[in-house]
Parts: C-alpha cells; structure tokens; sequence
C-alpha cells in the first residue's frame, strides 16, 4: 500500500485507493463469508517515520484509516516503522520512551469511530495503563511480554503486576529466531514454544541439596526452578547484588527498563525462600562444609585484561563493567578499549555524562559485534547522534601513566598516536570461569552454566539453567 515499495501500474497501484485495493478486498470478501457481523481487525502503520520519498506520512495514514474502515473493518491495530526503520516496529531494550505506535494511534483514534488498539513495549504494564488513561487507544497490545509470561493477564488483574516475569525486549529468543527459521521461545521463559510440556521440569524424584555458584541470571533462575522442583538450594555471590554482569547492562541510559529482570529475580528469591549469601567467595573447603549433593556453577565470565599490553597496571584504568555500575572514578577524557557491545555502551554512557570519549577497537567496523536487526540499528542511531569518537582499525599499543597522568597510544594505518586522557575503560570481553570450577568436582559432581561456561547471551544462561535442573529433577 505504499508508493515506496509499489510500483504497479495497473488497478492496484498509483492512487491510494487503488494500493488499498488489494486490502479492501479481502475486508469484503471476510465479510461475505463471514458475515456482516463478523468482526474484522486491521493491523496497519499509518506513518514510517522516515523521510524520503514513497514512505507514508500520518496525513496518508489518516486517509488510509478512514478508507479502511469505510470498506468494513470493526477495529485498527496502529503499528509505525518499517523495515528501513524496524526499531520502531520492534522496540528492543535500547528503547525506553513510549514508542511511535502510541503517537499514530493516538492520532487515528481521533479520526474514526471504531476502536483503536496498538502495542509497543505494553509488557510494562505502566505504560499499557498510561495508553488507556492518556486516550492513545482502546485496547493496549501485548505480544512479547506474553511469551515472557502467559500468566500476565491474570495477574494484572489480581493486582499482583510484581509477580510478571518481565520481557526485557532483547528480540533474541523470540524475533531473531523466527528471522532465522527457528522456533520462537523467550530468554527468561524457556517453556515458551514448548507449551506441550516437553521441557517441563518434573518434580525432583529424589530431592538434592544444591549450592549454586553466582546470582547472575542463569544462578538465580537456576535457584528458582531448584526450588520449584522440591531440591534444597541457597546461591553464593561473590558481590553485593543479584544480577551478576546483567546488572551492568542495565546501567547504560537507554536499557534502564531491564532492571525490571533484577527486581524480578529479587522478589522471586525472597518469595521463595531461598538463602543468598553475598560477599561469599566460593571455595572447595567451604563447599565441602555446606556438603551438597551437587553444585551448579553459574559464576559468570570475568573481564579480560591482557597481560600482553603494557601500562595495565596504571591506576588510571578500569574495566567498563566498573564504570557503568558506577564503581570506579571516571575523569573528563575517556578511552575505552573495545568497541564490542559493552564497549559501545559504557561510551554511550560516559557521553551522556558529558565526558569526552574515544573508543578504539582493532575490527574494520564498530560495534564489533553486532547484535540482531533492530538492535543493532537503534545501537548504530545512538552511535551516531553520540560525540563520541568512534575509531576501528585501531590497535593499543600501550598505557602511560601514573595517579595523576594517562595516555594511550594507539595504532592506525601503519601510525601511532598519543591520546591523552584522565581514565582507561577495559571492554576487551570476559572469559569464562569453568576453570575454576574443575576443583570443587572432589566435593560434588559440577554443572558449569551461563556466561562460565562460555560469554553469550541472557536467552543461552536461562536456558542453560532450566536443563540443568530438568536433568537433575529426574535422577534416580
């Protein structure tokens, strides 16, 4: 239905009635088969959002509106973006405000006498309420958080939103893998797409006593579906808090929305009843003390810092995790080395704070390693509008520096440069710590999850958590 992409020359193109008029005939065709009463919903997006010639604008989309429901439809489901702009289609975590799907809705809904519903991020449940109360819409949508949690609904409406086990937007487990011809599922709910009960965790045949190593997401969940199975369980945290390396990707300004998964895991441990000990180093004696039957190492990955480079003992440098979880001092000039995703976003970060930031990376392309579509779209939008100064190709080559001094030499193109700064921002990945897991295998058998086992993503940890207490459940 738009100009840009259609280019038909017969009836079905040209004007905008005529590039409606494949849709306004299947609207007449659904109601003579189904009757004049049967009720038929539209999805369509009254404006991209994109400039350039062919893509419609909200005065089309008001047209294309009253079109449409002139040839019959009962309801309007209001979308905004398009391929070319699918962030807004799809709004990853890196997008926080009321996405564009409310702007439009809003809009149509003033200008047609049927109701009007539209989606956008509404598994927060305060922004599908804030829709219905500011007049958006009718009806609020939600597809995603759904998949994150069936039981949402219901929820609501005991008035118990704090029990919803939150979608943190990530596209991982549910768009990306249907982009890429697999099942969906969702990265904090594995049961999701296996409805059938295939992957149901049974209750424990013979209940264990499990230590779990680390309260990031894949030791939490696994702490929890422990527990749900009838096993006795209690998590050991090295830090202060619950969430491993998943809370320092909370941190940066646009992915705030995911300390709602942090919360969750909170809540869900203490609804539970389930010990967390922090400030607890693990080690082979005190395991063997606490005696269990088995342990579930979900320690997590550490920060690299090579010791190849040199000057990285200077006090000027940090890792990035340190930076976003605000735990180290962070001067006005600001190199981060690694232009990967956590690289990218504590640059991101200390821009918003107003610092001056370099961010270098040896790959031909920043950020180094992309994420899905639309999540790397909206990271390559901020990058953009950023004043950092992004620079691939370029190697470090050392540090130099005391507690008052710093200064980073790089290399680019065969020449090296001297960048003066105040503060070095490590963000050269994590390694897995499986290692260290291998000498507690003489106190209980080990199972090794998460980012220990090897550095991805939430959807991998939470998965990798689940089978290991489905398997555990059904020992003998």
């Amino acid at each position: 239905m738009t100009r840009r992409w259609n280019t038909r020359t017969d009836a079905y193109g040209g004007s905008l009635e005529n590039r409606a008029r494949f849709l306004t005939e299947l609207i007449a065709i659904c109601k003579e088969e189904g009757g004049a009463d049967f009720p038929v919903i539209v999805k369509f997006t009254p404006d991209h959002y994109m400039d350039g010639e062919g893509y419609r604008s909200i005065d089309e989309g008001i047209a294309l509106a009253k079109l449409i429901v002139a040839a019959g439809a009962d309801a309007l489901h209001v979308d905004a973006g398009c391929h070319e702009n699918w962030p807004n289609a799809m709004p990853p975590a890196g997008m926080q405000q009321m996405t564009l799907q409310s702007r439009s809705a809003k809009i149509i809904r003033s200008v047609v006498d049927v109701p009007v519903m539209t989606h956008g991020r509404f598994g927060d449940v305060d922004k599908a309420e804030a829709a219905l109360r500011d007049g958006v819409c009718d009806i609020a949508v939600i597809g995603r958080g759904l998949l994150a949690d069936p039981d949402l609904p219901n929820k609501v409406l005991a008035g118990r939103p704090d029990t919803i086990r939150p979608c943190i937007s990530c596209n991982e487990g549910c768009i990306a893998r249907v982009y890429n011809g697999e099942a969906a599922t969702c990265a904090l709910n594995p049961r999701c797409g296996h409805e059938d009960g295939s992957i149901d965790i049974p209750p424990a045949v013979h209940p264990k006593k499990l230590l779990v190593v680390g309260a990031g997401p894949a030791g939490c969940m696994a702490a929890l579906y422990a527990k749900q199975a009838g096993h006795t369980v209690e998590i050991w945290e090295a830090g202060g808090h619950i969430g491993g390396n998943a809370l320092c990707a909370c941190k940066p300004f646009f992915k705030r929305d995911m300390h709602r998964m942090i919360r969750y895991f909170e809540r869900e441990l203490l609804v539970n009843d389930i010990p967390v000990r922090f400030y607890t180093t693990a080690t082979p004696e005190l395991a063997a003390a606490y005696a269990p039957d088995h342990i579930l190492w979900a320690a997590g990955g550490r920060p690299i810092a090579p010791k190849a480079i040199p000057g990285l003992d200077c006090p000027k440098v940090y890792f990035a995790t340190e930076a976003l979880c605000d735990c180290c001092d962070v001067g006005d000039r600001v190199v981060v080395i690694g232009g990967g995703l956590v690289g990218v976003e504590a640059a991101l970060q200390m821009d918003m704070w107003g610092k001056h930031v370099t961010c270098i990376d040896m790959a031909r392309a920043i950020p180094s390693e992309p994420g899905f579509k639309m999540n790397d779209m909206l990271m390559r939008d901020y990058m953009a509008r950023s004043g950092v100064d992004f620079r691939p190709a370029t190697k470090l080559v050392r540090i130099d520096g005391d507690a008052f001094t710093c200064s980073v030499t790089v290399e680019h193109a065969g020449e090296q440069q001297q960048i003066a700064c105040d503060t070095v921002l490590l963000a050269l990945g994590f390694a897995p710590t499986a290692q260290a897991a291998a000498a507690f295998e003489s106190v209980a058998p080990v199972t090794v999850l998460g980012d220990a086992q090897q550095p991805r993503k939430i959807l991998f940890a939470v998965g990798d958590a689940h089978e290991a207490v489905r398997k555990l459940s059904g020992e003998s």
